[in-house]
C-alpha cells in the first residue's frame, strides 16, 4: 500500500508540469474507461514511461555494443531489452494471474494493440532470450572449432 502512495505521488507530481499534464489530460478525456480521470492519466502516464525506458534500454544497449558490428550489437541490444522485460511477466504470471490473459497495459488500449496480452509479453521476451543466448552458444561453438587455433592452443604448442 505505500509503494501505491509513493507511485502516486510521484506520478501527480510528474503531471503537475504544464505541457505534460494538458497532453495526458486530453489524451484520459479522448477515451472511454471506468474510473476517475485522474487515475486515467496516471495510468496512461506510467505506460507511457514504461515504453520511453525500453526504448532508451534498446538505444543504450545498440551504443554499447557498437563497436564489435551491427549485428553483434542489435542481438544485444535486443537480448538486454528482452531480459529487462521478463520479470514483468514472470511476476504476472506468480502474483496476479487474473491479468495473465488480459492487455498488458491501457495505452495499448488507446492505440489499437489490445490484443496483445500479459501471456504474450511472457512468452515473447522468454522466446527472445532462449533464442539470443542459443545464437551467442551457436557462435561461440562456430568460432571455437574453426580452422585458426586459439591462442591457448598456440601457447601450450609452444611450450
Amino acid at each position: 500500500m505505500l509503494i501505491v502512495a509513493e507511485v502516486g505521488a510521484v506520478t501527480n507530481a510528474q503531471l503537475s508540469i504544464p505541457s505534460v499534464g494538458k497532453y495526458f489530460s486530453t489524451l484520459a478525456s479522448s477515451y472511454r474507461s471506468p474510473g476517475p480521470q485522474a487515475m486515467l492519466e496516471m495510468k496512461l502516464f506510467i505506460d507511457s514511461e514504461v515504453i520511453v525506458f525500453i526504448v532508451a534500454t534498446f538505444v543504450i544497449s545498440l551504443l554499447l555494443f557498437w563497436r564489435k558490428g551491427f549485428w553483434t550489437a542489435l542481438l544485444r541490444s535486443i537480448e538486454i531489452t528482452s531480459v529487462s522485460i521478463l520479470p514483468l511477466g514472470i511476476e504476472i504470471y506468480l502474483y496476479d494471474r487474473s491479468q495473465f490473459n488480459i492487455h498488458a497495459s491501457d495505452i495499448q488500449v488507446k492505440m489499437g494493440l489490445a490484443w496483445f496480452t500479459n501471456a504474450d509479453l511472457l512468452y515473447l521476451t522468454s522466446t527472445i532470450v532462449v533464442a539470443t543466448m542459443l545464437i551467442e552458444v551457436f557462435k561461440r561453438r562456430i568460432r571455437g572449432t574453426g580452422t585458426n587455433p586459439s591462442s591457448r592452443e598456440i601457447s601450450v604448442a609452444a611450450n
